[in-house]
């Protein structure tokens, strides 16, 4: 993707989880700007890449404020919407991340529980670490409300979450 002349380039990022870069907001030149595909920029879109060079949420800045450039190429990962249905009783088995200012709530890591089973039940929807989980039994919003809704303590745990491409 290349998003050509303003150097304001138009989109906030969040960079609380240090190895998926997500873009949090567009707006400016990023929002008016469409590959040639005819996609354009979204929330939740993660920036893999800044002109061929990978990149993690310690460099973007660096790469992004490329001296002189015309235009910058980002490689972008889109991830898809997945509703992961979890019976309880069990330990969910995953390790959260999160920051007040994160989009969501990111898997950390993976141990034996339920969403290790919805993995072998359902390989084709399996959540990896870095996804995201944006609601909980139906309800968004800010972080710490999504992990108090994870300590609910009812018998089902309806989740969405972004799976992303392979990262990593």
């Amino acid at each position: 993707m290349q998003i050509n002349g303003d150097p304001s380039l138009g989109f906030v990022l969040d960079l609380a989880d240090e190895t998926l870069v997500v873009i949090r907001e567009v707006n400016g030149v990023a929002a008016q700007w469409a590959s040639p595909s005819g996609k354009f920029l979204k929330a939740y879109d993660a920036i893999l890449s800044v002109n061929g060079d990978q990149v993690d949420s310690k460099d973007i800045s660096t790469k992004l404020k490329t001296t002189g450039a015309k235009s910058i190429g980002l490689g972008i990962a889109r991830p898809t919407l997945v509703e992961v249905v979890l019976k309880k009783p069990g330990d969910l088995g995953i390790t959260i991340n999160y920051k007040k200012s994160s989009m969501g709530i990111w898997i950390a890591t993976l141990k034996d529980g339920l969403v290790m089973q919805w993995n072998k039940d359902h390989p084709d929807k399996a959540i990896k670490p870095h996804d995201r989980i944006v609601t909980v039994n139906g309800k968004g919003g800010h972080s710490a409300v999504l992990v108090e809704m994870l300590r609910d303590q009812s018998e089902t745990v309806t989740l969405q979450v972004m799976r992303y491409p392979k990262v990593a």
